[in-house]
């Protein structure tokens, strides 16, 4: 009986490290845990925390969730591994405190939840939720399709109040640095 479960745990290691040397936008899609399952793994750890953000990327040769929550006086972000589901590391991010001070606020009063407004944008957008954040008065949800979207959402009515092409898929940790060259 332990052989098969040994099997079967060596061909999901063997097949997320084949998704490894795939494009960002295909281990997105590979992925068996999908943004709103991650943000649910991320809270189950931070029970305290207010999601404020969250999102898919590419770090070096390994995909990852990175969700950042407001835990009192803190910013915690938590990373989960898309194919396990599990958390594998939590850090405390200084920086982004009044950010997510702002963001779980105009949150407070918002019409709906991050998860709601991640299933509206994926309905609308007709793909996958890959990254979640809030800005002034809205909430904008990146959706990979067969290239990727911008839903923007209107905080107070809970409507899509824009949608436009980005042309961009998952980022690669770094890149954005690069786009200034």
């Amino acid at each position: 009986l332990t052989l098969p479960l040994v099997t079967l745990a060596l061909l999901a290691f063997g097949c997320a490290d084949e998704g490894a040397s795939s494009s960002p936008d295909d281990a997105l899609r590979s992925a068996r845990l999908d943004l709103a399952g991650a943000i649910a793994v991320a809270q189950q750890a931070e029970p305290e925390g207010r999601v404020v953000e969250a999102e898919f990327e590419q770090r070096g040769d390994k995909a990852i969730y990175e969700v950042a929550l407001l835990v009192g006086d803190e910013v915690r972000e938590v990373s989960v591994d898309p194919d396990r589901g599990v958390v594998i590391a939590t850090e405390v991010d200084p920086e982004d405190l009044e950010e997510a001070r702002a963001s779980a606020s105009a949150l407070a009063g918002a019409k709906l939840s991050l998860l709601d407004a991640i299933a509206l944008a994926e309905r609308e957008a007709k793909g996958e939720a890959f990254e979640v954040e809030v800005g002034e008065g809205v909430i904008e949800v990146m959706v990979l399709d067969a290239g990727s979207k911008i839903v923007v959402i209107d905080l107070a009515e809970g409507s899509v109040k824009a949608m436009r092409d980005e042309g961009e898929g998952v980022e690669v940790e770094g890149d954005e640095e690069d786009d200034d060259d």
